[in-house]
């Protein structure tokens, strides 16, 4: 027997075999994702010189803020991928707690599975921190928005930053969703949430599960920027992805390659469409907070 979150009794997997085998297509039957921290380091193949060193990076705080929250969790792992895009090797994981010296919320425990005694006196090794990223690796979260800020705080560094939430085009890909655990279930899998690294593992394994994932990412991204509020077109602005920077007052998405046809959608939309322009993203600043 297994229980869903919400506390719901479950039959046990055998128990459908004999369902399974009279109606396959009235099941879909999802996998474990086969990354487990006490297996690592965990080879697919032999390390190559064209390799590309991926560190993925995940927290788990008090909360959403980076100005009032606190760290409670870092999750850290160090994956090589091949030229194809395919998961070489987990080489090295690192999980560590922090104690934020104050209680953890109810919700949160209910979240992630931390509790007051698991952090307590415990504090994350900056040392160890830095060695998990040697090399110049390149860095990567399923939200990095929100983890790079809180990484640069216990490491400042100039590493290059990908996103696999906004940089991966998962729409195009056949998804509609963004989300960590919807995105391996639609594949096929599923994996134990919200410790910090059980989600690196997840996404080292999505980035594996999805064809050409890992080299969307890696590629260039270019951010255009459309000044002018228009009431005309901010619906028409907003169905297509761009977010309003109400502080700057201007319309932004980011893009892989290149933007000609984003500007030229732009500069026929609107009067204030001639101001577009697109800038190459630098991937060693994406994603920090401003001053940051």
């Amino acid at each position: 027997m297994w229980r869903t979150p919400t506390g719901t009794q479950k039959k046990p997997s055998d128990s459908h075999l004999e369902g399974i085998a009279r109606n396959p297509d009235g099941y879909r039957v999802l996998e474990k994702v086969p990354l487990r921290y006490d297996d690592v380091p965990i080879s697919f193949a032999e390390p190559r010189r064209d390799d590309t060193t991926v560190v993925i990076v995940d927290f788990e705080t008090t909360g959403l803020s980076h100005d009032a929250d606190k760290v409670i969790e870092i999750g850290m792992a160090r994956c090589r991928y091949g030229p194809e895009g395919r998961l070489a090797g987990v080489d090295e994981v690192l999980d560590m707690f922090e104690d934020p010296g104050e209680p953890i919320a109810d919700g949160i425990t209910e979240l992630t599975g931390i509790t007051d005694d698991m952090v307590r006196g415990k504090r994350i090794d900056a040392d160890k921190v830095r060695g998990m990223i040697r090399g110049d690796p390149v860095m990567a979260a399923h939200n990095a928005k929100f983890d790079r800020p809180f990484f640069d705080r216990i490491v400042p560094n100039d590493c290059r930053w990908k996103c696999t939430m906004e940089e991966v085009p998962w729409w195009d890909l056949g998804h509609g969703t963004r989300g960590l655990g919807e995105l391996l279930m639609r594949e096929g899998w599923f994996f134990d949430h919200h410790r910090a690294y059980a989600d690196c593992l997840a996404t080292a394994w999505l980035l594996d599960a999805v064809p050409g994932s890992l080299n969307l990412m890696l590629e260039p991204s270019v951010r255009v920027v459309a000044h002018g509020n228009s009431f005309d077109v901010k619906d028409r602005l907003r169905g297509r992805g761009y977010k309003w920077n109400q502080a700057e007052r201007y319309w932004w998405t980011s893009t892989k390659g290149g933007a000609d046809e984003e500007l030229e959608y732009l500069r026929a939309l609107y009067p204030d469409g001639h101001k577009a322009k697109a800038e190459e993203i630098d991937p060693r600043t994406a994603y920090k907070l401003p001053n940051g």
